[in-house]
């Protein structure tokens, strides 16, 4: 949803009166309500309550009676989200063009490769919006109440101290670093550096947060542990405060970049062309493992042999000239 956001605020530009409505699941509903180029949104819970034929022919039924325009299907792979905009009667059904779906598209875009996904959402609407369009990450939505948490959070801190950010979880197993080896990042930061750690996850991450105090050998008064505590906005508001975000491939590092916090992404099972954090100042480890990218979600070797291949020291050679570039 965050890498969306170009596109869409390029049609906002591009037809400024347009009222612009977004078929989301209920996973991003609450995130997209907040995104300020929208003026709709319509949950659709396609996996659960509304799985099924009768229920897309419900979903199909109400778009038809809104009479919308043209539908713009940003889904990378989804054919059955052309059936749907066919079936609701839309006239003019933009997309990708996928083997299935190209009798329910009228204007087909072919794929092209190796190129990130902001590019490729941009690929999707240039029929009607053109090329060369701005291409700039952001991230929405953070309110005075979520600056006012991070201030709290960080009440005790001065403008110099060293803010960095350690994002432990990603939604894949095959995206995860160990946790005992960013308990040894963190020590490493302020031994080194006197950095505050703040670790950031969601509630299933809980105990990630605790097994990192664990593996540390002395105080972690340093570390600042806010893992299943924050909303996402809450979230946007403490990145802004990091001078670094260390991450694995998620959600919260394209949070990071749109933000324009310098970001340290650790890749594995999934390709950098397509996902790294958009922008510039920041950093990608990857080391060069003959399967990756897979995008598997399980590893066939079953250790995750990708990122069991970045060591501590790789990404403390990659923050270090960060750091002395604050």
């Amino acid at each position: 949803m965050v890498l969306l956001t170009p596109a869409l605020r390029s049609l906002k530009n591009k037809f400024p009166n347009c009222k612009m409505t977004m078929l989301v699941l209920p996973l991003v509903s609450e995130l997209m309500s907040r995104n300020p180029y929208l003026d709709e949104i319509i949950t659709y819970d396609k996996n659960k309550t509304q799985k099924g034929f009768q229920e897309m022919r419900k979903m199909a039924n109400e778009l038809k009676s809104r009479h919308f325009d043209t539908a713009i299907i940003l889904h990378p792979n989804s054919v059955k989200s052309a059936i749907l905009a066919y079936m609701s009667g839309i006239p003019n059904r933009i997309g990708t063009k996928l083997i299935g779906n190209q009798f329910f598209l009228t204007t087909k875009i072919k794929r092209r490769r190796n190129i990130h996904e902001i590019e490729r959402y941009l690929d999707i609407i240039s029929p009607i919006v053109g090329t060369g369009l701005d291409d700039k990450l952001e991230f929405w939505g953070i309110e005075q109440t979520d600056e006012n948490f991070a201030d709290e959070v960080l009440k005790d801190k001065e403008e110099s101290d060293l803010i960095i950010g350690l994002n432990v979880s990603t939604t894949w197993q095959t995206k995860m670093w160990r946790i005992d080896r960013f308990a040894k990042l963190a020590e490493m930061l302020n031994n080194q550096y006197g950095a505050t750690i703040i670790l950031t996850g969601s509630k299933s991450d809980i105990q990630l947060g605790e097994k990192i105090t664990e593996f540390l050998s002395g105080s972690s008064e340093y570390i600042i542990n806010l893992i299943g505590k924050t909303t996402l906005w809450q979230l946007g508001a403490i990145i802004k405060r990091c001078d670094i975000y260390v991450t694995c491939d998620s959600g919260p590092m394209h949070i990071s970049a749109g933000l324009g916090t310098r970001t340290v992404a650790l890749f594995g099972p999934t390709d950098p062309v397509r996902h790294r954090p958009y922008g510039y100042g920041h950093v990608i480890v990857k080391k060069d493992i003959k399967c990756s990218p897979c995008y598997k979600r399980e590893c066939k070797y079953k250790n995750s042999v990708c990122m069991e291949a970045i060591y501590v020291n790789d990404v403390m050679e990659s923050i270090r000239p960060m750091i002395f570039t604050n």
